[in-house]
């Protein structure tokens, strides 16, 4: 994840991150070798680009799904924020909403901080709004 300046090799690297959490033991790791860091850097280097942010959401959702202390280095590293920003910047496209809003749901389930990052970043406003665009979109709608 060291490679921020290369959008395709931090696509694939977020993509491969995104589907390799099965246990909580990779969960584990994943927030020992601070990829919630990398992650959220990622976002924030290429923000401009929807397929990085897809896959980024996609792995900071997958991360955080069942450990507390990797939402909580979700947000020391600034993850919400990046979220919602990723949200506002990709609102027409519908698979970066869907994975935004997992993450966005599995960051702020159990830290109070991480919620009130959320209200703080405009999070709330972006998921409906993401709701709204995407009326007809059942995997944004759940």
């Amino acid at each position: 994840m060291r490679a921020l300046g290369n959008a395709e090799v931090q696509k694939e690297t977020l993509r491969a991150l995104g589907n390799m959490f099965s246990t909580i033991e990779d969960r584990t790791r994943a927030g020992n070798a601070n990829a919630v860091e990398a992650v959220a850097a990622a976002t924030r280097a290429h923000s401009e680009n929807a397929e990085v942010q897809k896959w980024a959401c996609s792995a900071l959702g997958n991360i955080t799904s069942t450990i507390e202390e990797t939402r909580t280095r979700a947000g020391n590293a600034n993850a919400v924020e990046a979220v919602a920003a990723a949200m506002r910047a990709h609102s027409g496209n519908a698979e970066v909403q869907k994975w935004a809003c997992f993450a966005l749901g599995n960051i702020t389930s159990t830290i109070e901080a991480n919620r009130t990052r959320a209200g703080k970043a405009g999070a709330v406003e972006a998921v409906v709004a993401a709701m709204c665009a995407h009326s007809g979109n059942a995997e944004v709608q759940k």
